[in-house]
């Protein structure tokens, strides 16, 4: 059962540091939380699927395809200001010059 030394050990194994007021808050927490259980090892489940509603469908995916990227000369088409290098796009955040 929780008695000192346990409670001791699962906050030394938690890492948890706890005030000295909040320690019989949290060790009621966890009585009850044992209790829960303990309310439930009454019920026989040796003959349940232990992934039982956890299987999900796995996913397709596709093969990767190597495409065409931009094309630097014609950049300038789409974006209309590259300055060879970056998209250059107005200041939104900061300060600005104006």
């Amino acid at each position: 059962m929780l008695d000192d030394k346990a409670m001791k050990s699962l906050l030394e194994l938690s890492r948890l540091e706890v005030a000295p007021d909040e320690l019989p808050r949290l060790e009621r927490q966890l009585r009850e939380i044992i209790g829960y259980f303990e309310r439930l090892a009454v019920f026989d489940t040796s003959g349940v699927d232990v992934n039982l509603g956890v299987a999900r469908p796995v996913e397709e995916s596709r093969a990767d395809q190597s495409r065409p990227g931009i094309v630097r000369e014609r950049i300038d088409e789409f974006a209309p200001h590259f300055d060879g290098r970056l998209f250059v796009v107005p200041q939104i955040l900061g300060e600005t010059d104006e």
